[in-house]
């Protein structure tokens, strides 16, 4: 069965600085994830800047949708 969310080498610099760094992450269909971490770890950047994301991908029931036409 396909993923549902698929997140492969995600990477975003802001204003030159390396905020986000080698994102990966599954999410099957019907799972409930969460995402912690302390205070400036990055969790609202992952979230916020995941399109366009400067390197990697991120699929959508295994269609890319960095490259998907808007």
């Amino acid at each position: 069965m396909p993923l549902f969310l698929e997140i492969k080498d995600l990477q975003k610099t802001l204003h030159k600085h390396q905020a986000v760094k080698n994102v990966h992450l599954s999410i099957d269909d019907g799972e409930v994830l969460g995402l912690l971490g302390p205070n400036g770890a990055g969790e609202s950047i992952t979230i916020s800047t995941l399109l366009p994301p400067n390197e990697g991908d991120i699929l959508f029931k295994e269609i890319s949708v960095v490259e998907y036409p808007k």
